[in-house]
């Protein structure tokens, strides 16, 4: 029989497995594929599928139905050719053996396809990420002490940051930090670089850390006159300090600095009486709580410039301190740690 007519036949089976919704599963998930879903140019596609894999290997697909082909005609001088039901048995069974054949041949390339394109993936990534990293550029790192200290690189424009990227060459280094010497040094970059780089402190400082607890609290320097901050560079020297926070008694104490020094503090909690301030007792320790205040400031500023002034002045002021110290233990005495009425303190500081 020749070509047209295998694929007339062939059609003809197509057409029947689509009315019959026994499609081979493959051919039609692929149909649906290749047609974006589309379910009658689906069929168009599975009917052309379909009909080159029968053409293929001239297989019939099992099913339910029974499917008729129609009879081919034959030339007049040839007999009708009838298949037996053994002969068309064995048929069918060797043409399952060569289609699963075909499938398992398939699953195959299908599995060392996948794997040549992850290969083919990685090695992209991977060329990909060496030509990051091999752009002729090294990285530059510089660790310091303090580590606070700043690094900049003075012969370039951009700021430097942990493992700057650079082209090889010499770069001028420079390290500062408050309190410290600064230093600078030329470094010349043929390969990755990591630098330590110390600073030393300037003169005879010392550094001073005080903590607390509660954390939180107010510390001073009673007798300098730059405020407190945690690291402070010191002279070496006694020094009189202060910690103090809401709800607790005020600390002071001397220390002598001669090396770096952490210092921790802790607070005792305020013990109220039960006895309550009558309105105007605590009028009287409100203001003079505030007049207290002033004064110290007064005397505080008074004593970084005693040096200027003559012995009249400075008895002068010693008098002061001396009132000052009597005022405030009066006012210890009749108002610390006393409780008040808060509608009372409300009215009072509203004024």
């Amino acid at each position: 029989m020749n070509d047209s007519t295998d694929n007339l036949d062939f059609i003809v089976i197509a057409k029947k497995e689509i009315k019959n919704s026994l499609q081979d599963e493959k051919l039609w998930r692929k149909a649906i594929a290749l047609t974006a879903g589309d379910k009658n140019k689906a069929e168009e596609k599975y009917i052309k599928l379909r009909t080159l894999h029968l053409k293929k290997g001239k297989e019939a697909i099992p099913s339910t139905e029974k499917i008729i082909i129609p009879e081919k005609k034959q030339d007049k001088n040839e007999n009708t050719i009838k298949l037996d039901n053994k002969e068309s048995s064995s048929g069918n069974i060797l043409i399952y053996i060569i289609v699963g054949v075909g499938i398992l041949i398939s699953i195959i390339m299908f599995i060392m396809s996948n794997k040549v394109v992850n290969t083919s993936a990685k090695k992209v990534f991977v060329e990909q990420k060496e030509a990051i990293f091999n752009d002729g550029k090294y990285s530059l790192k510089v660790n310091v002490f303090p580590a606070t200290a700043k690094v900049s690189i003075l012969n370039i424009k951009p700021k430097y940051y942990n493992n700057i990227r650079l082209a090889p060459g010499k770069f001028h280094i420079k390290v500062s930090s408050d309190g410290y010497i600064s230093q600078s040094l030329w470094i010349s970059l043929d390969g990755d670089i990591i630098k330590e780089i110390r600073l030393n402190r300037i003169g005879n400082k010392f550094s001073l850390d005080i903590s607390s607890s509660p954390s939180g609290a107010i510390i001073k320097i009673l007798n300098i006159k730059p405020r407190y901050h945690k690291g402070i560079l010191l002279k070496k020297g006694k020094y009189h300090l202060s910690v103090s926070k809401k709800g607790f008694d005020t600390k002071k104490q001397w220390i002598d600095l001669d090396k770096d020094s952490n210092i921790h503090i802790a607070l005792d909690k305020a013990a109220f009486t039960s006895e309550i301030l009558s309105y105007d007792e605590l009028k009287w320790c409100m203001r003079e709580q505030t007049k207290l205040e002033s004064l110290k400031r007064e005397l505080d500023t008074l004593s970084f410039t005693l040096d200027r002034y003559s012995q009249s002045a400075i008895n002068r002021y010693n008098k002061k301190v001396n009132n000052s110290n009597k005022r405030n233990d009066l006012w210890n005495k009749r108002c610390k740690n006393k409780q008040y009425k808060q509608s009372d303190y409300n009215q009072l500081n509203s004024y």
